[in-house]
């Protein structure tokens, strides 16, 4: 975080977005939670949401944990790991169950 003071609060105001604007630190997580986004709203159109509002809320813990250790924290500890796949185990099970029943209606 930069300290910016000019005198004048809408040169500052400017000079904040020029340094905001100019990061791509900030930039390409925000853009990625952007497209995230997009794909969530995009799901939830095109599928069941009884299935789709779970698997999507669940699977943010793993996303979360995974995301957390790209970005260099330290390693998830063992119920980390485990609860991460037990949900997508879960999550798993939720879709193979609506597609066996998706394509058995048809």
């Amino acid at each position: 975080i930069e300290n910016i003071n000019s005198g004048s609060s809408s040169k500052n105001l400017w000079l904040e977005l020029k340094m905001i604007g100019m990061r791509l630190k900030y930039w390409i997580p925000f853009l990625l939670n952007q497209m995230g986004s997009v794909v969530y709203v995009w799901t939830l159109q095109t599928s069941n949401i009884i299935v789709a509002v779970p698997v999507a809320n669940s699977l943010t813990f793993a996303f979360t944990a995974l995301t957390g250790y790209c970005l260099g924290e330290k390693i998830p500890g063992k119920n980390v790991i485990i609860g991460s796949l037990l949900v997508c185990l879960g999550s798993s099970a939720m879709l193979y169950d609506q597609a066996s029943r998706d394509s058995s209606s048809t």
